[in-house]
């Protein structure tokens, strides 16, 4: 299973992509879920603008070096869990 991910250059926030992603395993008391809906806002540039001073880059690690995942808020399901 493959998931698509947002991505952004970290020294060009206006530069995107969206790339497709294998989600890592399942550990006991961890949960998957599918996004139905996020929002982007001026709180997301901030996210990106202090991504390394704040440490937000390590959170959601990319594969490529100087592309970033900027948290979000929205809405998800949960699809998967295990307990």
């Amino acid at each position: 299973m493959v998931a698509p991910v947002l991505e952004v250059r970290r020294d060009d926030l206006g530069t995107a992509r969206v790339v497709d992603d294998e989600p890592a395993r399942l550990e006991d008391g961890q949960a998957r879920f599918a996004v139905e809906r996020f929002g982007l806002t001026a709180n997301n540039v901030t996210y990106g603008l202090l991504g390394d001073d704040l440490r937000y880059w390590t959170f959601f690690p990319t594969l490529e070096e100087g592309w970033g995942r900027v948290p979000a808020w929205g809405f998800a399901a949960a699809i998967e869990s295990r307990s």
